[in-house]
């Protein structure tokens, strides 16, 4: 099963937690969920205050990746900051 996979460095400089509750991917009208790496362990997506460490996710897709993205794409993560959730959204568009 074709899959893209995303690992971002994080760096918190927060007194809170930083945990990452979801990513969505969408292109091409269509949307694909997240699926966590190491099964969803935390080490993986999340950091602790002070920290700078990895964050690390994945989607799948049930078509070849050449079918599945257009010529543009958006990431949506949702991280939670404390009490707090924040929407970070990052576009992509092929040149």
């Amino acid at each position: 099963m074709p899959m893209t996979c995303y690992l971002l460095t994080l760096e918190n400089r927060s007194k809170s937690r930083i945990d990452l509750e979801d990513a969505v991917l969408e292109t091409k009208g269509q949307e694909f969920d997240v699926t966590f790496y190491g099964q969803g362990d935390e080490r993986w997506r999340s950091s602790a205050p002070g920290s700078t460490g990895p964050i690390q996710f994945c989607h799948r897709f049930t078509q070849p990746l050449e079918k599945v993205f257009g010529d543009k794409a958006s990431l949506r993560m949702v991280f939670r900051v404390g009490a707090e959730s924040e929407v970070v959204q990052v576009d992509f568009e092929r040149k």
